[in-house]
């Protein structure tokens, strides 16, 4: 029965331990709180226990200077009579503000073990997720390889053949024409918030050249983000001007009330305004092919909020 009962009080005992694990960063940033609260109004009330011992020492030096100023050359107080006079009262405080001063150390090693913790776990994430999308690509390589480019990218966006509905134009009368064709339907939605635009020739006026779009998005990025320092705030949709979005891909209606807060100096390690790069796709027709395929195309992202009471 004692067994038993050891066995299940260390299993309960484990199940804790985890627990506790889990949630130490806000239970360190809480007990670190309370501690600095506690310390601050604990300093408060020892201050009028602090003031007699301050009157006390001005009352000291008080004397110890008229002392200096009739006395005689024999009688006049020495530097080590004021140190002595420093010390004494000084100690004193010392020991009056000795708990108001532990909390806060207490409370400062929690705040700050906190984040420390939190910038662990948060790097250890990041590490996971970039091993686990290079393992995602090299699985992606490997089925390309099997399959085909072009299968494989069908498989990946999952696109099956159906009626597509093509608009076509007359080059000599301008009319344009709705006709259905046999395509690819896409049925994997694209990635990314209600923000993400896709960022290719047919969207905005810029070259097909991945890397140099790269770039371009990193150094537009660290542009916008100088700007707000000096700006109230800045819309998505002058963002979307920014990256020369063509309508009507770039600005709506809601972009004129979302965006970033200005007024923050820019920090490069963490920016207000972040965009991030996604892998999208586009629906394209291929009137070599007649039929409508997909390309792969970089996709932006925007991480934008709420602007009331700015605009």
């Amino acid at each position: 029965m004692n067994i038993k009962f050891m066995a299940k009080a260390a299993s309960i005992a484990k199940v804790a331990v985890f627990k506790l694990r889990e949630v130490r960063p806000e239970i360190m940033l809480g007990a670190g709180a309370l501690s600095l609260l506690a310390g601050t109004i604990m300093a408060c009330k020892k201050t009028k226990e602090a003031e007699p011992v301050v009157e006390h020492a001005k009352e000291e030096l008080e004397e110890l200077k008229k002392v200096s100023e009739t006395g005689y050359a024999e009688e006049k107080p020495t530097f080590h009579e004021y140190v002595r006079v420093y010390t004494r009262h000084g100690f004193k405080l010392v020991k009056i503000y000795a708990l108001p001063a532990a909390l806060w150390a207490g409370g400062l090693a929690c705040v700050i073990g906190s984040h420390g913790e939190m910038r662990s776990r948060n790097a250890k994430l990041l590490a996971n997720s970039v091993a686990l999308k290079k393992f995602f690509d090299e699985y992606r390589d490997a089925v390309r390889e099997k399959i085909g480019e072009e299968a494989e990218r069908d498989l990946y966006f999952g696109a099956e053949e159906g009626d597509v509905t093509v608009i076509e134009t007359d080059p000599k009368t301008g009319e344009k024409k709705h006709s259905v064709k046999k395509g690819k339907i896409f049925k994997k939605p694209l990635p990314g918030s209600k923000w993400a635009r896709n960022y290719t020739p047919r969207t905005c006026d810029e070259f097909d050249v991945r890397s140099y779009n790269i770039t371009r998005v990193e150094k537009l990025q660290e542009l916008l983000n100088r700007d707000l320092e000096t700006q109230p705030f800045i819309t998505i949709n002058e963002v979307y001007d920014r990256f020369n979005f063509k309508p009507p891909f770039g600005k709506c209606a809601e972009g004129m009330t979302n965006g970033w807060k200005g007024g923050v100096r820019f920090d490069p390690e963490n920016p207000i305004i972040r965009i991030e790069m996604l892998e999208g796709w586009e629906e394209v027709w291929d009137y070599v092919l007649d039929r409508m395929v997909v390309q792969p195309c970089l996709r932006l992202d925007f991480n934008c909020y709420p602007l009331e009471g700015l605009v």
